[in-house]
């Protein structure tokens, strides 16, 4: 979490979080259960952690709440492309999700809400080529123009 108080594990089957004390240790961790989670990312604000989730036939971005303990709490899942999910990244103003999928090689967006952290599907989408290994969005300071 941006806080540095947490920890957030995926298993693909659960998400597990840890406490984080001054020295780096971790304490005791509790889990949420969820379906096939391809991946997780928190938002900057550290209130939301969005997870790739998926039954078949069927691929979501979950979205969960995380309580002042680190406790996970699912507020709603957003349909994403009827593919199966990759990755997920949340850029560095916390605004936009993207999700990779890995059958049909593209990048689909998602505004989110900041006050409650719901997603909106962006209008485009974008070929990434075959199977896409990874997503990152750096911060990269924007040069001023002269």
């Amino acid at each position: 979490a941006p806080s540095g108080g947490f920890l957030f594990v995926e298993n693909g089957l659960a998400i597990t979080s840890y406490t984080v004390d001054a020295n780096g240790q971790l304490g005791e961790g509790a889990s949420v259960g969820a379906s096939n989670i391809g991946s997780i990312d928190v938002e900057p604000s550290g209130r939301f952690l969005y997870a790739l989730t998926s039954e078949p036939g069927e691929s979501f971005v979950s979205l969960y709440s995380i309580g002042s303990s680190g406790e996970l709490n699912l507020e709603e899942e957003t349909d994403t492309a009827p593919s199966v999910d990759r990755l997920l990244a949340i850029t560095p103003s916390g605004r936009f999700v993207y999700v990779t999928h890995l059958q049909n090689g593209t990048v689909y967006g998602f505004k989110i809400n900041p006050d409650s952290g719901a997603l909106a599907e962006l209008p485009q989408s974008f070929e990434t080529g075959e199977e896409p290994d990874d997503i990152t969005i750096p911060d990269v300071p924007q040069q001023p123009v002269i």
